[in-house]
């Protein structure tokens, strides 16, 4: 079995080669995510994991992460990254399940970096190309999912300010939280909140603001649109022709 440093730089590797995670912080984020559960007492990985089980459970996390990754690419990247030894028959399987299922592959390894589609961009309201940007980027999800598990009984016992507290202080903000019913499967939808703007608008939103800060306090358009430098960047934009982004 190989360390829980080696499993998590090989699940990492993956993870970047398949264009999953659009950087070695994110990649390492979500690998340690996947291969650890909350707490820290549950490593899948080394010694402590559970062959198997270890590599199930992974490839599950993988899929909470990847909702479009299927379960048989799920499942070889656990058992690579944990080093459990794959049924050579089930191997073979799965060769002939995937041979000439091209478009399958293609669209598991679509990120939020290329081009999805075409119309009016939700920052500088061009008709223009558009790209997928996540509100709460995908390298906080670990440490936002667990926030908002955290806080769950207090947003349910409406229990505000101790909800804030756990959630992270006066300055961090999740809206749409009151009245819900914070389970594993809301926090997943949650995280995975996505708004479809144009590729200078999204570079320049994460020029302006590091990861977290998006997550915490931009995690919605309208708040992107309280930033002044990003609306001074979406009058400007506004008033460009879309260039090599021209549909």
């Amino acid at each position: 079995m190989p360390s829980s440093s080696e499993s998590i730089d090989s699940l990492a590797s993956q993870l970047l080669v398949s264009r999953l995670s659009q950087s070695d912080e994110e990649a390492r984020s979500v690998a340690e995510a996947c291969l650890f559960e909350e707490g820290g007492d549950g490593d899948r990985s080394g010694e402590n994991a559970a062959g198997a089980d270890a590599s199930s459970d992974c490839a599950a996390a993988l899929r909470e992460y990847f909702p479009d990754l299927t379960e048989k690419e799920a499942s070889a990247m656990a058992k690579k990254s944990l080093g459990v030894e794959v049924d050579p028959a089930s191997s073979s399987e799965e060769d002939e399940d995937e041979d000439g299922n091209d478009d399958e592959f293609e669209d598991a390894t679509t990120d939020e970096d290329e081009y999805i589609g075409e119309g009016e961009c939700e920052l500088c309201e061009r008709t223009i190309r558009l790209t997928r940007h996540h509100l709460i980027p995908k390298s906080t999800w670990p440490k936002i999912r667990n926030r908002l598990l955290r806080a769950a009984d207090a947003i349910a016992r409406d229990d505000i300010e101790k909800a804030q507290r756990l959630l992270g202080g006066e300055d961090v903000d999740f809206p749409g939280l009151v009245g819900q019913e914070i389970t594993r499967e809301f926090v997943r939808r949650y995280i995975q909140r996505t708004c479809d703007i144009c590729r200078p608008c999204h570079n320049t939103v994460q020029r302006l603001h590091n990861e977290m800060e998006l997550a915490e306090r931009y995690n919605t358009v309208e708040k992107l649109l309280t930033d002044e430098d990003v609306v001074k960047f979406c009058m400007w934009a506004n008033k460009q022709r879309p260039g090599k982004y021209a549909l």
